[in-house]
């Protein structure tokens, strides 16, 4: 018996007696998700594998901004990177690379090591 609860980016999917849950969805995945359960009555452990920790880190970035009560195009100045690819990063669309995690970190007063 399959389930499915949906909101926000967010999917609960019931299966036998397990939930699964995937959160922070990008609205086109969570759609493409539904859709292959729903649409093609796709077996839930056919799903294709996904991966999401760049969503992590976009999380991680806005979050410590905001607590250091930091504007993007103020981090972007600290960080010596441009305001878009911070826009970017907390959209999880730019992965960050060593040289920009280790600048973030020196801006967020924090272990760049969180942003890889």
């Amino acid at each position: 018996m399959l389930s499915l609860a949906s909101d926000r980016n967010r999917i609960h999917i019931h299966v036998g007696g397990g939930v699964y849950r995937y959160k922070d969805l990008p609205k086109d995945k969570l759609l493409s998700f539904m859709s292959l359960l729903v649409a093609y009555q796709m077996p839930f452990e056919q799903l294709p594998k996904c991966d999401f920790s760049e969503h992590r880190v976009a999380r991680l970035v806005r979050s410590r901004r905001l607590q250091l009560f930091l504007r993007q195009c103020e981090l972007a100045e600290l960080a010596q990177v441009p305001q878009p690819h911070i826009s970017q990063i907390e959209r999880g669309k730019r992965i960050v690379g060593l040289r920009i995690a280790k600048r973030l970190a020196a801006a967020l007063n924090t272990d760049y090591r969180a942003f890889l």
